[in-house]
């Protein structure tokens, strides 16, 4: 049952009409910027994405999901409190909101053509039901036309009107209602191969439309797969910067040990020098006092 509820757009109460439970956010919001865009229709026809619907009740509003059902929303609160509106609002376009309507965008886009094919299998399931349902009355009727061309043989001929008809000879007549018969079953059998060429061609239509999703779904994993690979490279970059920077500073800390070591032996060297020198001067001096020594005590 489709129904009509209102929409405040720039301080002015709209109605929208033909609201059911599949209609969407989305469909009232594309519905209400065409009617009230100016633009071309090319414009017409993506402006609304600058657009989406919020509930308000008194001060608090809440921006509603572009796919959540706006008749439940409305049955919700729409009847039970004059408070309750729903508006249409331009989305902010501050750069953090246009990265995110975006993302959003694209992902409705993934959703819309999803949506689509989806509509396209269950039509196309709609229509290989009523080919089988055609079929199946075809069918239906031609074992009534049979079953009544029998019984009215056995009220006007007999029950064995079909041996008689073998042991007598064929008239004009019966071989007019026999080609009249086979024209008719001709006829049948064309409908049904037209039928199941039908059948045939909508499969066929149905796989494809499978295939192209499930690539899409593979192309999506893989996306999502590369910007994993692409982050663990980006960390690893990071890790290996971080390990180079280190390796320098343990080389250069390295050097800087090994110059201080040059340093410390060199020291001790000049150290021990000193000393040798130090030890051969005091020897000197005691023997030339114990020289003079030796001369006063002679004298």
């Amino acid at each position: 049952m489709k129904m009509e509820i209102p929409v405040w757009v720039g301080g002015l109460q709209k109605w929208v009409t033909g609201v059911d439970k599949t209609t969407t956010c989305i469909d009232v919001t594309k519905a209400l910027v065409r009617a009230n865009a100016k633009e071309n229709k090319n414009d017409r026809d993506n402006i609304y994405r600058q657009y989406h619907i919020i509930e308000k009740w008194r001060q608090v509003q809440r921006p509603l999901d572009g796919h959540a059902k706006i008749l439940k929303v409305w049955r919700k609160w729409g009847n039970q409190d004059e408070d309750f509106r729903l508006i249409l609002k331009r989305t902010p376009t501050t750069p953090r909101n246009i990265k995110n309507s975006a993302r959003r965008r694209k992902k409705s886009e993934q959703n819309d053509s999803l949506e689509q094919l989806i509509k396209v299998i269950v039509a196309q399931g709609e229509t290989i039901q009523a080919q089988l349902r055609t079929l199946q009355d075809k069918s239906q009727q031609i074992d009534n036309y049979e079953q009544q061309t029998h019984l009215a043989r056995v009220q006007q001929i007999g029950a064995n009107y079909l041996l008689d008809s073998y042991l007598q000879p064929k008239t004009n007549e019966d071989d007019q209602d026999l080609e009249a018969l086979y024209c008719r079953i001709l006829l049948t059998y064309k409908q049904l191969q037209n039928a199941e060429q039908q059948m045939t061609q909508i499969n066929e239509q149905i796989q494809k439309e499978l295939s192209k999703t499930d690539i899409g779904f593979k192309l999506e994993r893989a996306i999502t797969v590369n910007c994993n690979l692409q982050v663990e490279l980006a960390r690893n970059d990071l890790r290996l910067r971080e390990l180079q920077t280190q390796l320098i500073d343990k080389h250069e800390y390295l050097v800087k040990l090994a110059e201080d070591l040059q340093l410390v032996e060199s020291s001790e060297s000049q150290t021990h020098q000193v000393e040798d020198s130090v030890d051969s001067d005091t020897g000197l001096s005691s023997l030339h006092s114990d020289e003079n020594n030796q001369l006063d005590t002679l004298v």
